[in-house]
């Protein structure tokens, strides 16, 4: 099974029992489609950069969950016939939802940087004592 990240825009006219059964809905798709779902982020409603099905804002989704391949095109089928569905995208995770975690913060410095800092400053402090 792959792992799969699924960032839905759902209209934001959905409040308190409607937002959590249209969750349930979706969840329920990926579960009759044996898949397995790893994490559920709700980023809330944001205004969008354009109107989209002449709304102005969108509540944000994301999913992670596990799968396999060609139940993928089931899932994204069946978020195309939701009403309550806005947009969507699906992108396969490379190393799973652990990948999405590691990606954002800074890339640590390789060896070859540190050195090169190093042989910078060692520059920098004997221009100094020749002045």
């Amino acid at each position: 099974m792959r792992v799969y990240e699924t960032v839905c825009v759902l209209n934001p006219d959905l409040v308190g029992d409607a937002y959590q059964e249209q969750l349930q809905r979706l969840k329920g798709i990926l579960e009759q489609n044996q898949a397995e779902v790893q994490k559920q982020d709700e980023w809330g409603t944001k205004k969008l950069a354009y109107a989209i099905d002449k709304q102005p804002r969108g509540t944000y989704v994301r999913l992670v969950f596990a799968a396999e391949a060609d139940k993928i095109f089931e899932w994204e089928r069946r978020l195309r016939q939701d009403e309550n569905v806005l947009k969507f995208l699906t992108v396969k995770l490379e190393k799973g939802e652990d990948q999405a975690k590691e990606t954002a913060g800074p890339a640590p410095a390789t060896a070859e940087e540190e050195t090169s800092v190093e042989a910078e400053a060692a520059v920098d402090q004997a221009e100094e004592e020749k002045v």
